[in-house]
């Protein structure tokens, strides 16, 4: 993908976002996440509000930003995206959190499926690096090992209802590598 203002925008506007945040691991900047989920959504060829959305998709989530901030910065269609992918921290426990995500995810704007498997993609990915550096894998969780599990299970479920033979090739791919990172966390 060539230069993109509006992703250059995305970037600048996650990183001011997600200022002193950090991963769950703790000495990992949190914007860490959001810039290789763009990464991982600009080499799968996707469209540049949908990768702009990947690098947004936490700031209504986990931080002050409003839905309608993100809206009048960069469109509705970002923010429909981001507002898909986004949990209710209204709800009381882990299990309804995510319960609501799975249902917004599932029926999300064109392009949310990218940005969910990048999203899951890096997330597991990063909880493998923590534990193949020593760390406790499961007690940074606030779902325990099976509810993790089963979590995952059910965002493969909506991948593959949404990401189907008719998708591009990258976003097959996407499907792809989060499979196989879900395979080594079931091991773990």
């Amino acid at each position: 993908m060539s230069y993109s203002r509006l992703i250059q925008k995305a970037m600048d506007f996650a990183a001011k976002a997600h200022e002193g945040q950090y991963r769950k691991k703790g000495d990992i900047p949190y914007f860490s996440h959001c810039a290789f989920v763009g990464s991982l959504l600009a080499g799968a060829g996707c469209a540049e509000h949908v990768v702009a959305a990947g690098v947004l998709h936490d700031v209504v989530e986990n931080t002050e930003t409003t839905l309608a901030e993100l809206e009048i910065e960069f469109g509705r269609e970002v923010a429909a995206l981001v507002d898909a992918l986004s949990e209710d921290k209204t709800r009381p426990t882990w299990a309804e959190r995510k319960e609501g995500y799975l249902e917004s995810a599932a029926r999300g704007p064109e392009g949310s499926s990218a940005i969910l498997a990048a999203d899951k993609t890096h997330n597991i990915a990063s909880m493998i690096a923590f534990h193949e550096s020593g760390g406790d894998l499961w007690a940074i969780s606030k779902g325990n090992r099976d509810d993790q599990i089963r979590f995952y299970h059910a965002v493969r479920e909506i991948l593959h209802r949404r990401i189907d033979h008719s998708a591009p090739a990258g976003e097959k791919g996407l499907l792809a590598d989060f499979e196989k990172f879900l395979a080594m966390i079931e091991d773990m």
